[in-house]
């Protein structure tokens, strides 16, 4: 019974190594939160596996539109050039990506460019006198910046589930020799 036990904790702890080791983010240029004060010319995603075909990411502007760019898979990264010029404002970065596990894993992270430039429209002169009259409080800076926050997600297979069943079947194979040992005793 003693080697049962033995057995099942040896298992368990290889399982668990196993289960911890997940694809995830590493580093990105821009960094999330990030003020960028020059224009921005790439982002560059990097992560600590291989990426599959069919990763991607894609820009968004404050209004929600989706801003072209250029998106390359590299290796371990991801790198996107902008098509246009990028004008002063808030943005979000939504990827997702298949690693070598071959698990799909998405995030968001959001930075804010204030290089100077501004959004040319037919009415950029209303827009401007219209941001004069809405400064931003501290309350609303500190919502905006709660809700970032809370949109960044990682999502990944439920690996406690998994963890729970291996620990559930290492039970019962213990449970199911101990009444073979019982039954010849």
């Amino acid at each position: 019974m003693k080697k049962i036990w033995i057995m099942a904790v040896l298992i368990l702890l290889m399982c668990s190594t196993t289960v911890s080791a997940h694809t995830a983010l590493e580093k990105s240029v821009p960094s999330d939160g990030a003020t960028v004060t020059e224009e921005l010319n790439e982002i560059v995603l990097e992560f600590n596996t291989a990426l599959e075909k069919g990763s991607n990411f894609t820009v968004e502007n404050q209004e929600g539109e989706e801003v072209p760019f250029n998106v390359q898979l590299l290796e371990q990264s991801m790198s996107g050039n902008p098509k246009g010029s990028m004008p002063d404002g808030n943005y979000t970065v939504k990827w997702k990506i298949i690693g070598a596990d071959g698990h799909p894993i998405e995030g968001i992270l959001s930075f804010t460019a204030k290089t100077g430039e501004v959004k040319k429209t037919e009415d950029t002169e209303e827009q401007i006198t219209g941001s004069l009259s809405e400064v931003p409080t501290e309350e609303t800076q500190t919502l905006e910046t709660d809700q970032q926050t809370s949109e960044t997600t990682t999502s990944s297979p439920p690996y406690a589930v998994i963890i729970i069943f291996i620990i559930l079947a290492i039970i019962a194979a213990g449970t199911f020799m101990w009444a073979l040992e019982r039954r010849k005793s």
